[in-house]
């Protein structure tokens, strides 16, 4: 059985692609414009609003939007304007603006898919300026810095608790790690290609969260596939244990993983 992967997302091509002065892209797992559709990631509807403007509109494998940006050209060299992402589910997760020179002017706000308020503040010509503030997971204060040109020129962070944390302490950045490295996470990978036994062809882009306790919630699968081959997925990916959080400027956030899975015939 062939893996029918587009079916939504071609009947949404098809009803954009007839309006007036519309492109559809298809993007690869790099990135990279393809023209092989089922191989393709994502895909783009670009309309032309005006001479000078052009809408770009980015959906997931499955026709959700994830992305919503003016340009100003069709060759997108210039965005101006607000610029939304969305995730998976359809929830806004971040808010900016760019001004007719193509650079972030005016409010930004992020969101956790949780709906609590990861990050805001203003840029100004391209920099950070002002007050920015950052916050953990469960909505609690986890940040404060005050920005000139994008230079931090003075800052303060918060544990879970709202209490003061010395920035010496402070990790800025760190993924997510599986106890015994990738290669431990690659075997138990192998443990789920001999059991399942499926007469399918093609990729599944199978979608989840590591959490901040390292569990790994919110399993999706973009693709249409048997219902049983898709909770036997859910329920191995939920099943991992081994992961530790990703770390952001000393918070334990979320972290969105995609793991491609091959079946052959």
């Amino acid at each position: 059985m062939k893996l029918k992967l587009f079916i939504i997302l071609f009947f949404t091509c098809f009803h954009l692609f007839s309006q007036k002065d519309s492109i559809v892209n298809f993007f690869d797992n790099n990135n990279k414009l393809t023209t092989d559709k089922t191989k393709a990631k994502n895909f783009e509807i670009l309309t032309k609003v005006n001479d000078t403007l052009w809408l770009s509109r980015k959906y997931r494998r499955n026709g959700k939007l994830f992305y919503y940006q003016h340009y100003n050209s069709l060759a997108k060299t210039v965005k101006i304007g607000q610029s939304i992402n969305y995730n998976k589910h359809g929830k806004m997760i971040q808010l900016s603006y760019y001004n007719k020179e193509g650079l972030l002017h005016g409010k930004y706000k992020s969101w956790f898919d949780n709906g609590n308020i990861n990050a805001e503040g203003r840029l100004y010509e391209g920099n950070k300026e002002g007050l920015f503030k950052i916050y953990h997971y469960n909505g609690v204060l986890a940040g404060k810095a005050i920005f000139k040109k994008d230079t931090i020129i003075q800052e303060i962070y918060y544990n879970n608790n709202g209490e003061i944390t010395k920035k010496e302490a402070v990790i800025r950045k760190k993924k997510p790690s599986f106890k015994g490295g990738l290669k431990e996470y690659r075997n138990e990978l192998k443990k789920l290609k001999r059991a399942l036994n499926y007469k399918i062809d093609g990729d599944v882009y199978v979608n989840f969260v590591i959490d901040i306790d390292g569990s790994i919630t919110d399993v999706t699968v973009d693709e249409t596939i048997p219902e049983k081959l898709y909770i036997e997925l859910v329920d191995f990916f939920e099943d991992i244990k081994g992961w530790s959080a990703a770390i952001d400027r000393g918070r334990k956030i979320p972290f969105n993983y995609t793991q491609k899975i091959n079946f052959k015939l």
